[in-house]
């Protein structure tokens, strides 16, 4: 009797190890999921505050980034505000559609650009921090402070801060113009991403603090900042350090985010962290925006691609069909010099994605062209094979960088060719932009793109936008 009490407890324990084994591992799958799913989100909003960003630096708010975020419903409004004490540059936006489920606001900072933002720098004293309005966060500011262990700020960074208290943005075409922190604390749907470069990168994590204490909650105020200085002492970050969800984001070697703790001391930085590996040997001064930004995008499609594995996320199909449009075969081509480059996203990719998105009828010619392989690159088979697709048209693509004759000045250059089924030639257009510390591959790659599609858009009325 016992013994086969004892058989048939094994065999319930046989069948039940399994399916507790098979919950185990669905429930570390879910987990693991969610952890794509967070990571993917993150890099969406790290490259749209490195975008705005870029184009804080663009006078009057005319920057091909912003035109290219416009595609995507969002609607730009620069700002230039003058307190009396300190005057503060900085780009507002908001989305017209709902993103991650949130009506998106942006608040972006720029970084230092003009004599008057280095003076902002070197006010490199520290006031008190304290107070729940503005009134308040002016007159705390005014005590001296002698005792390391009060929480104060750089003075620089303060009154920045404070001078951005008097921005009454536009708000949705309405016609009404509210404070930014009423906008935020009135809405519950409502999110604020905060975000800077440099100088902006403090800026906006100080104008975060500024708002919790005002008593908007710190999960509709993500700050993500890039290459910023500290804003505090150890004091105000061991007190205030948690009130926000700040993502300092740093590449390996830029010597902003620690200059202020190694050159005047008494500052410390606080928030996560994370670092854009990049060596020196590819950049060795790799404070500027346009670093940050080449290496967001790279972030994204890393994560993009993982949500991907993970079944979270589908890639954009090869080809799409719909009924009384042409059907337009692509193909994008770049050289390895560009594609090879450990700081770049893949140029290729971002290329062709944005042409899938306003093309109605597409195919992507599998043999499609690189140019360091020029077997691969033959207009007569690209025609071949469009026409086995059954396409109307040819769209060849060509990204690549030229140096300019026997000076170290580097070109991103794009070409577009639009070719009819027969392989004559339809639509030709050519652009380039100079490669600086200031604009980088992605700006430039936004510049030639937006140019080019819009020809494209001219031409040929069946070609979307963006947010079509």
């Amino acid at each position: 009797m016992k013994r086969s009490f004892m058989i048939v407890l094994t065999m319930l324990l046989l069948l039940v190890f399994p399916i507790i084994a098979m919950a185990n591992e669905r429930e570390e799958d879910n987990i693991n999921k969610q952890k794509v799913l967070q990571e993917y989100n993150e890099a969406h909003l790290i490259a749209l505050a490195a975008a705005t960003c870029a184009g804080t630096y663009v006078p009057d708010g005319i920057a091909s980034e912003y035109s290219y975020l416009g595609e995507y419903g969002f609607v730009i409004q620069p700002y230039t505000v003058n307190d009396g004490n300190r005057e503060a540059n900085f780009t507002f936006a908001y989305n017209k559609t709902i993103t991650q489920g949130k009506k998106l606001f942006v608040l972006a900072f720029r970084g230092s650009a003009s004599l008057k933002d280095w003076e902002v720098n070197f006010a490199t004293s520290k006031v008190a921090y304290g107070g729940t309005s503005p009134a308040e966060f002016a007159e705390i500011a005014k005590q001296e402070v002698k005792d390391p262990s009060v929480p104060a700020v750089h003075r620089g960074f303060n009154e920045y801060v404070n001078a951005a208290f008097s921005l009454k943005p536009e708000v949705a075409g309405e016609g009404t113009y509210k404070d930014v922190s009423a906008i935020i604390r009135d809405d519950p749907d409502a999110m604020l991403l905060l975000t800077g470069h440099s100088l902006g990168g403090a800026a906006a994590a100080l104008f975060a603090e500024r708002l919790v204490s005002m008593g908007i909650p710190k999960e509709k105020l993500p700050v993500i900042t890039f290459g910023a200085p500290a804003i505090g002492n150890a004091a105000f970050a061991e007190a205030y350090g948690d009130k926000i969800n700040l993502l300092r984001i740093k590449t390996s070697h830029d010597p902003i985010p620690g200059g202020l703790q190694t050159f005047i001391g008494g500052f410390k930085q606080f928030g996560r962290e994370k670092v854009f590996n990049l060596s020196s040997r590819f950049a060795d001064f790799q404070h500027p925006v346009s670093y940050y930004f080449d290496l967001a995008v790279k972030n994204y499609y890393e994560a993009y691609d993982k949500a991907i594995e993970q079944g979270i996320l589908k890639d954009q199909p090869s080809k799409k069909i719909t009924d009384k449009e042409p059907l337009v075969a692509i193909v994008v081509g770049a050289p390895r010099n560009i594609q090879s480059r450990p700081f770049t996203p893949n140029i290729k990719r971002f290329i062709l994605d944005e042409y899938r998105a306003v093309l109605p009828s597409y195919i992507v010619l599998e043999n499609d062209a690189d140019l360091y392989d020029s077997s691969r690159y033959d207009l007569g088979q690209m025609v071949e094979e469009a026409r086995t697709a059954g396409a109307d048209y040819i769209l060849v693509l060509e990204i690549d960088s030229k140096r300019l004759a026997q000076e170290d000045k580097w070109y991103i250059s794009m070409n577009q060719a639009m070719f009819d089924i027969d392989g004559g030639l339809v639509s030709l257009s050519s652009y380039g932009r100079r490669l600086t510390y200031d604009q980088g591959v992605m700006q430039c790659t936004i510049s030639n793109l937006e140019q080019c599609r819009n020809e494209l858009k001219e031409k040929f009325s069946w070609v979307h936008t963006r947010i079509d």
